[in-house]
């Protein structure tokens, strides 16, 4: 359902393969909803999707920071609604308001992406793709300083993961929501199986492909608070793929 050009919102059910042990929907299927929402506003803000889907360019998500209340159930409908604001210099600012069917507010998120030309390696202006996008005066609903996300050398927790073929996109390259799903999957069961995932945090860095090898990091911040960092790395170069941090409750 759209509301204006500017703004957008979808309806989506939670499904049995969404659900984690706990019945409810987890990061991951969070993130693909915001993923598929932005999309699919973006097909309606470039009207045939042209920039989105031609074959040189594409969006390169540089950063999202979701933060959740509570999580949808199974069987449970929300609406995802986002909106863009103005353009910063060459990055797109995306917002995200996430409700439940009874519209209380239960979740929301903010990413910055930018257009990045695959055939000659660089970032790119809207302006010199000769598109112009319509943005809205909404308020952000979290704040998008997005300052560096620090880590520490003492790292708890680290695995090695091969890049298999279902986990690449379109273009080839690991898709993003995979990166949050073996950035938190490398922390202890007790996380994942009964303490509350409030926040994360991504800063993608660079890009992995089918048949690399990644090494995955995590550890506890020095001053507790129930926060930790995350880092994968790629194994043959040494180099960041992506940075997180995450905020536990409960």
């Amino acid at each position: 359902m759209t509301k204006s050009i500017s703004e957008y919102e979808e309806t989506f059910r939670v499904e049995l393969f969404d659900i984690n042990q706990k019945g409810e929907a987890t990061i991951l299927t969070i993130a693909d909803f915001l993923q598929q929402t932005g999309m699919n506003h973006a097909f309606r803000l470039f009207e045939s999707a042209a920039l989105s889907m031609d074959k040189e360019t594409a969006f390169v998500l540089t950063r999202l920071k979701i933060s959740m209340e509570r999580y949808p159930k199974w069987r449970e409908n929300i609406f995802i609604h986002t909106w863009l604001s103005p353009i910063e210099g060459k990055y797109i600012i995306r917002n995200f308001e996430i409700f439940d069917g009874n519209k209380n507010l239960i979740g929301a998120a903010i990413n910055s992406a930018t257009p990045f030309n695959l055939k000659e390696r660089r970032a790119v202006s809207l302006e010199e793709r000769g598109y112009h996008i319509a943005v809205s005066s909404k308020r952000p609903p979290i704040e998008h300083n997005f300052e560096k996300i620090f880590t520490e050398e003492n790292y708890q927790w680290e695995k090695t993961i091969d890049v298999g073929f279902y986990d690449c996109d379109l273009y080839g390259h690991v898709n993003n929501v995979k990166y949050i799903g073996w950035a938190l999957d490398v922390l202890p069961d007790r996380f994942n199986r009964s303490v509350f995932l409030k926040e994360v945090d991504i800063n993608f860095k660079s890009e992995v492909n089918y048949h690399h090898r990644v090494h995955v990091k995590a550890g506890q911040y020095s001053g507790g608070n129930n926060q930790f960092f995350h880092e994968i790395t790629r194994d043959d170069t040494g180099k960041t793929v992506i940075v997180m941090k995450s905020q536990w409750s409960g």
